[in-house]
């Protein structure tokens, strides 16, 4: 992420509860971005502090996989052609 910025948000103490405390407010904030689509993966495990495998691991506890869009699929295709893992025209949509 580019810059920081703190701010201060007042909460109810029910919500605080909910979540523990800012550590814990900035992992749910991190998952709804990320369910959104408004953050990628990546982005989202730094806004929450925490290591991008144990980020992936949360989400998909959650039944918030990562995103495959079509964009990604034709990207590995060209890649593995380069690669010659894939031979070209070979990359017809399963």
């Amino acid at each position: 992420m580019v810059g920081v910025v703190r701010i201060s948000v007042e909460l109810p103490d029910e919500v605080l509860q909910l979540v523990g405390n800012e550590a814990g407010l900035r992992q749910r904030l991190a998952v709804a971005l990320y369910a959104e689509g408004s953050l990628s993966m990546a982005e989202a495990a730094e806004l929450a502090g925490m290591d991008y495998m144990d980020f992936w691991e949360r989400v998909t506890s959650l039944g918030l996989g990562p995103r495959y869009t079509l964009e990604h699929y034709e990207e590995d295709v060209r890649t593995m052609e380069e690669l010659g893992l894939l031979s070209s025209g070979g990359g017809d949509k399963p």
